[in-house]
């Protein structure tokens, strides 16, 4: 169960619940009262409602369910001038209860991402609000065209000064925005939610890890300007990444070919951002890049079809504020293609001069402009502005922060930065920033983001959550491994088929999570006690190897204790007994029982360990000092070797090439036979290791004298959601 819950935290399931809800709830909102913007003048935030131009090229979705039935009440006036009642009311960009719609919708939308409402309350409210609206225009109607149950409401009603087609028009309008209201919430939230699909199902959130999936193009779709801002700032990360390999394959074709072309064409020092647009270099970057890895191949292909994008851009604009002759006379000309190496100069003056615009004028310019791009240039530009302006503009103020509090470091060294660094970028920097904040508690962190946000507006703080989280969905993406991503999805399938509520839903995947977690650490305990059971067997048969622990030699010593310790006792006795007291205590005496003892107990040596005693017995060897007088002077290993290979001046040491010969003689086949045995039965006891031969003492006796082991605790399965 812990497993199953920091899973599901680490994924960020909650996280991903949270903004498909709320990317839904937005869709919603679109779906009722249409496309909108709004605009933050200091603290006071308006909605702005497009002109009826705006949607003429929309779908049904874009321009909302209000809007449609409102084109469709005014085309019942065709062929007769419309009342100034009703192009009030039908006419919605001059309605101001519908604006008051709008923006209460919008209002509820704020409070759902900052967590003030739930989603329940905010589907009520907007049922209450579009009621309200609704009971507005019934407000505008005469009493008898109305249904019972407005009637009531619409007692101070005006609709007497309406002509007949106002009437129409407005009975018609209310009629279906009453019908509208109870097909999409119905008497409850619970049609709303479902036909939005505002709660999102297990497998709906499955699928947001496959970036192939309807769900996932769905996420994608509602933060097109984060993505493009995430793919600006992640470009200019890649491309440093790609500059160290070009560096790296430079250095290395530097020493072993000096002479080659493309090297020959580089500079002495390593490559910069600023090189790769040098066309002197081109030729030199053409010729290494396709002998780099797959990975930063694309990188540079990605940043190519970047920079010439970005390059359409800057020109067009430039050529738009030279035509109003507001670029400075500093700057380059524009007339032509803008070369690569220029780029950077005229960027810099075209933002120098949009700076220096109105206020109002500079975005109805730029708007002017993109409008002429293609959408992936639009998208472009516009991700490089939410980066520049926003994102790096946090990240300095956290810059500082941290640098203040001395928690800034370097992501490369480890190392406290007391400065930055003067040849880092904003790439440099935002990695240090990152890397200094992960180092931090989530508490610490957010407050530290808060902080330095804070100077930004209600619009661009949504903007820099909504790429804090896009940035946490794609990391969180990319650090779940393919077999994870399939084994959840088939676990979330597996949860929706037993439940059908989504809050059951979460509980029954948080179980089938916890239940995967067991049955592969299961499997995985399986293959390991059976690759530790193959290893311990060749540890143990190393052990008894090198022991020269022999299974038979060590029973048939131990069986032979008794007889040999009573040999030893009977030798003794004899000696002392034959002997006189004089002779007892010569030294010549003593010197012959030490001697006549130590053959005794060579004999009984400890049936392990090479040693020429236990190889003698082995082998069937009788060890040399018990041969005769002469062996018995010599070092045992010596005395070993001349009995059991004849040979007149062996070594005194342990000599491996010897004893495989002694081994291998033919009267010693079987001996030798019996010692590998001996040792791979030595090693399979070894490898069973303490707990086998422990329970098989047990079964024989009980060793613990505690009475039996208590029986284990069954385990409980988890109760099943209620349906």
């Amino acid at each position: 169960e812990t497993f199953a819950t920091a899973l599901l935290e680490r994924i960020g399931m909650a996280t991903l619940v949270t903004k498909l809800t709320e990317i839904r709830l937005e869709k919603f909102v679109g779906r009722v009262v249409g496309l909108y913007d709004t605009q933050q003048v200091g603290v006071d935030r308006s909605v702005i409602i497009p002109k009826e131009a705006f949607y003429q090229d929309k779908d049904y979705r874009e321009k909302g369910s209000v809007r449609v039935l409102a084109d469709k009440a005014k085309s019942l006036s065709v062929g007769q001038e419309m009342g100034s009642t009703a192009r009030t009311i039908l006419n919605l960009e001059m309605n101001p209860e519908f604006h008051a719609l709008v923006e209460e919708y919008d209002d509820l939308l704020n409070d759902f991402r900052t967590g003030e409402a739930d989603l329940v309350t905010c589907v009520e409210r907007m049922k209450e609000g579009l009621e309200l609206y609704i009971g507005q225009i019934a407000a505008q109607l005469p009493p008898s065209t109305l249904p019972t149950a407005t009637t009531e409401a619409a007692s101070g009603s005006i609709g007497s000064s309406l002509s007949e087609v106002e009437q129409q028009q407005l009975n018609y309008f209310h009629k279906r925005l009453m019908s509208f209201k109870l097909s999409t919430f119905g008497e409850d939230t619970e049609r709303a939610i479902a036909s939005g699909k505002l709660k999102p199902s297990l497998v709906e959130i499955a699928e947001v890890f496959d970036r192939a999936s309807l769900t996932y193009q769905e996420i994608e779709g509602a933060y097109k300007d984060i993505a493009a801002a995430y793919t600006t700032g992640k470009m200019s990360q890649d491309i440093k990444r790609y500059l160290v390999a070009v560096n790296q394959f430079i250095q290395q074709a530097q020493s072993a070919r000096p002479s080659a072309v493309a090297v020959s064409t580089l500079p002495p020092r390593p490559l910069t951002i600023a090189d790769l647009a040098d066309p002197t270099y081109q030729p030199a970057l053409d010729d290494i890049t396709p002998q780099l890895s797959l990975g930063d191949r694309q990188i540079y292909k990605d940043w190519q079809a970047y920079q010439q994008s970005f390059a359409t851009i800057v020109q067009a604009i430039a050529t738009a504020l030279q035509n109003l002759g507001q670029l400075p006379a500093t700057a380059i000309e524009v007339t032509d293609p803008v070369a690569p190496t220029d780029l950077n100069t005229l960027n810099a003056a075209v933002q120098s001069a949009l700076s220096q615009l109105d206020p109002g004028v500079r975005p109805t310019l730029t708007q002017a402009v993109l409008a002429q791009l293609p959408p992936s240039d639009q998208q472009t530009y516009k991700g490089w502005q939410i980066y520049q302006s926003i994102i790096l503009g946090v990240t300095r103020d956290l810059a500082h922060i941290l640098q203040d509090e001395e928690r800034l470091f370097d992501p490369q060294t480890r190392r406290e930065l007391p400065q930055l660094p003067s040849d880092w970028d904003d790439a440099d920097l935002y990695q240090a920033v990152q890397y200094s904040l992960n180092l931090l508690s989530n508490e610490e962190r957010h407050l530290r983001t808060n902080a330095a946000a804070r100077k930004l507006g209600t619009e661009q703080r949504k903007i820099y959550q909504n790429y804090e989280t896009y940035e946490q969905i794609q990391l969180l993406l990319g650090g779940v491994p393919t077999p994870v991503k399939q084994s959840l999805a088939s676990l979330a399938r597996r949860a929706q088929v037993k439940v059908q509520r989504t809050e059951d839903q979460l509980a029954q995947f948080n179980v089938e999570v916890a239940h995967w977690f067991d049955r592969s650490m299961s499997r995985a305990s399986g293959v390991y006690k059976r690759n530790a059971k193959g290893v311990a067997i060749m540890i143990g048969f190393l052990i008894a190897l090198v022991s020269n622990t022999d299974t038979f030699h060590v029973i048939a010593r131990l069986s032979g204790d008794d007889d040999l310790r009573q040999i030893i006792a009977t030798r003794a006795g004899s000696i002392t007994q034959n002997a006189t007291p004089q002779d007892l205590y010569s030294r010549d005496q003593l010197r012959k029982l030490k001697r006549d003892t130590d053959a005794v107990l060579q004999e009984i040596a400890l049936p392990l360990r090479w040693t020429p005693e236990n190889l003698a017995q082995q082998f069937n060897c009788p060890g040399a000092r018990a041969r005769s007088d002469e062996n018995a002077t010599l070092p045992p290993w010596q005395a070993f070797y001349k009995t059991c290979l004849n040979e007149n001046n062996p070594p005194e040491q342990f000599d491996l090439w010897r004893i495989v010969k002694i081994g291998t003689r033919p009267q010693n086949i079987i001996d030798t036979g019996r010692m590998l045995i001996g040792w791979i039965v030595s090693g399979l006891a070894i490898a069973m290791g303490a707990p086998f031969w422990f329970d098989l003492l047990g079964k024989i006796m009980n060793v613990r004298n505690t009475g039996s082991k208590p029986a284990p605790i069954v385990d409980q399965t988890a109760p099943k959601p209620s349906r």
